[in-house]
């Protein structure tokens, strides 16, 4: 294996470590593929060469990027654009992280000034930051694989650790993981809402700072699609766009937000060898799109992870997985594609994910009970965790964002739903608009029983605003396999579904 590792490194240098970051003490540039920028004078910031970064100073102040921002309400601004308005309009880490809520993208930044040294996510956490100790040097990284290339990194022998990768629930849920730990001794994961003081070594909650705002429906609704539209048309303007469709509400969104954009986007849909074309994820779309008038592409990525990829991968990302879907980022390598894949991710935030009925009380909920929601079953490393989560999430709580809503975002996004962007860095960029924070508080001020299974009329509403044709067809009928695709929708048209 040991072999096998090096050959992977001399015969692939370029995609060890792809879009991926480190920033310390010390450049790291294990070869061309790296750019290294002096962030001051005790740390640098090394990036690789396919995720955009660069470092802007005015006035004792600078701040660092790695990877994109897109400024909704000035879809053609660039990345350097909209961080050169930052510096200029922030004084402190606290301005900067207000500023930040308004944008989307996948990103990370970083702050300096005479008194506050600072580094922070997207929203949802989906370029993502890793931190740790080891031998006087402080390292953030976007992966502790990278961290342990300039650190001696040891797995932990925690004992309840050990119990929890060997759960039935962790297998069950794509080998989710709970709370800002690692399998590393004293390394860490910055999660949402949260920024890292690198002089004081520690990650600090920043929001929410307040309570959720009161806005009317109607103009939440009115000010979602604006972002949701402006983030696509801002993406598109950079790069050419994947979308894939399915019968769900979190594509059929963003689909009607690329609107004004579809000439830049290849809708598709991919079977990834499980799916036949009358299932409701091949069928729908394809429907819409015909009606649409859209380019729609029915994909089929079954080829079986070669060995070296997956290995590869597990070089790259800590606990990378060989999934069913990882044979799409198998096949977006193979395509060697130029575009970005967007997706609904953040969404469900919104969809009330752990009790889409809203049946549950949330009062009162232990970490015994968030275990049995995201794992279906109790292991001690999982209470612990998301004990020492509930703590620390109180002040949100009593600022009425509810316990499930932010047990989503924080610890299934910001674990779960991170770890799939970082496998895909190998292959593919990735784009998730829901993932803004005025955007997920626009929709969380919105009154729940609007945002509950089967209907989710809020997101019908956005559609209904962005591209009213996208409800011709219905949302994820139930899988008749014997019955053609053509009948099901006549059928389901006749009687007004969706």
């Amino acid at each position: 294996m040991l072999m096998l590792a090096a050959q992977i490194n001399k015969r692939f240098p370029h995609l060890r470590f792809r879009r991926q970051f480190l920033i310390g003490p010390e450049a790291y540039a294990p070869n061309v593929a790296w750019n290294v920028h002096r962030f001051d004078d005790w740390l640098f910031l090394s990036a690789h060469r396919d995720v955009e970064s660069l470092i802007l100073s005015s006035a004792g102040r600078t701040i660092g990027l790695v990877g994109y921002l897109i400024d909704s309400a000035i879809p053609a601004a660039s990345s350097e654009e909209i961080l050169k308005r930052m510096l200029d309009e922030s004084s402190s880490a606290d301005d900067l992280f207000r500023r930040a809520d308004a944008l989307s993208g996948r990103w990370v930044l970083l702050y300096k000034d005479a008194t506050e040294c600072a580094v922070f996510t997207d929203p949802c956490g989906f370029r993502q930051v890793y931190y740790a100790e080891a031998g006087g040097t402080f390292w953030c990284g976007s992966q502790p694989e990278i961290i342990r290339q300039v650190a001696g990194l040891k797995k932990t022998a925690d004992s309840r650790l050990k119990s929890f990768l060997a759960s039935e629930g962790y297998r069950r849920q794509e080998s989710a993981w709970v709370g800002a730990g690692t399998i590393y001794d004293r390394c860490s994961h910055l999660l949402p809402n949260h920024f890292l003081c690198l002089r004081r070594r520690e990650a600090m909650r920043f929001y929410p700072r307040s309570p959720l705002p009161a806005m009317d429906t109607a103009n939440a609704v009115e000010e979602a699609s604006r972002i949701l539209r402006g983030s696509i048309e801002g993406m598109a303007l950079r790069a050419p766009l994947m979308l894939p469709v399915t019968a769900g509400y979190d594509s059929r969104v963003l689909l009607a937000a690329s609107r004004n954009v579809k000439e830049r986007v290849v809708y598709y849909v991919d079977r990834m060898g499980m799916h036949g074309e009358e299932h409701p994820d091949v069928a729908v779309p394809t429907a819409l799109a015909r009606i649409l008038g859209l380019r729609f592409t029915v994909l089929d990525s079954a080829e079986t992870v070669p060995r070296w990829f997956a290995r590869l991968n597990c070089m790259n990302v800590t606990r990378a997985r060989n999934l069913p879907k990882t044979r799409m980022i198998y096949a977006h390598y193979k395509s060697g594609t130029a575009a970005v894949n967007v997706n609904g991710n953040a969404s469900e935030i919104c969809r009330n994910f752990f009790d889409k009925k809203r049946t549950l009380d949330q009062r009162g909920l232990s970490a015994a009970d968030l275990s049995r929601l995201l794992f279906h079953q109790e292991t001690d490393f999982a209470v612990t965790e998301l004990d020492i989560w509930l703590k620390d999430a109180r002040g949100a709580l009593e600022s009425g964002y509810e316990p499930l809503d932010m047990l989503y975002w924080e610890q299934r996004l910001g674990n779960w739903g991170a770890h799939f962007p970082a496998e895909q860095d190998i292959a593919i960029e990735e784009f998730s608009p829901f993932n803004n924070r005025r955007l997920i508080s626009l929709l969380l001020t919105c009154p729940a029983h609007l945002r509950v299974a089967p209907d989710y009329e809020l997101y019908r509403q956005m559609i209904g605003k962005l591209w009213p044709e996208a409800l011709c067809v219905p949302f994820n009928p139930p899988h008749e396999p014997k019955a053609s695709s053509s009948a099901r929708f006549a059928g389901a048209l006749r009687f007004g579904r969706g």
